[in-house]
């Protein structure tokens, strides 16, 4: 990981954005992204192995349990289904296109009929204009 990262504001850091940042109990600085896997708004932290007990504890102890709570994969896999996400490996695999997976929604309009060859991405021939 890098040595050095800013300081974030978690408020600047939009959907589908990451960052490394700082966080006390690290080491090193972590990877923040702004996820909405379940369907929920909220955040993923990639954390070093070395760093994993440290930060974990820092979080609970700062936030409270009023602010942050584990969820096993259970609760997880619940509130993806009802957004509709797909796990990969279960609902999708290498064999499933995302037109086949019903993800031709997250697939761009400027994706799905590239203007030259050059603008296709892999496996853009199997996805159909919509």
């Amino acid at each position: 990981m890098r040595s050095a990262a800013p300081e974030a504001n978690l408020q600047e850091l939009y959907f589908g954005q990451s960052r490394f940042a700082r966080v006390k109990g690290a080491a090193s600085p972590v990877l923040v992204s702004r996820a909405g896997y379940t369907g929920e708004d909220g955040f993923e932290i990639s954390i070093s192995p070395a760093d994993t007990v440290s930060v974990t504890e820092t979080l609970l102890e700062t936030a409270g349990p009023e602010r942050l709570q584990f969820a096993g994969l259970g609760a997880r896999d619940s509130l993806r289904l009802e957004a509709g996400m797909c796990l990969y490996g279960h609902d999708l695999d290498d064999t499933t296109t995302p037109v086949e997976g019903a993800l031709g929604w997250i697939v761009g309009k400027d994706r799905r009929s590239p203007a030259s060859d050059a603008d296709k991405f892999h496996g853009a021939d199997v996805v159909s204009p919509s």
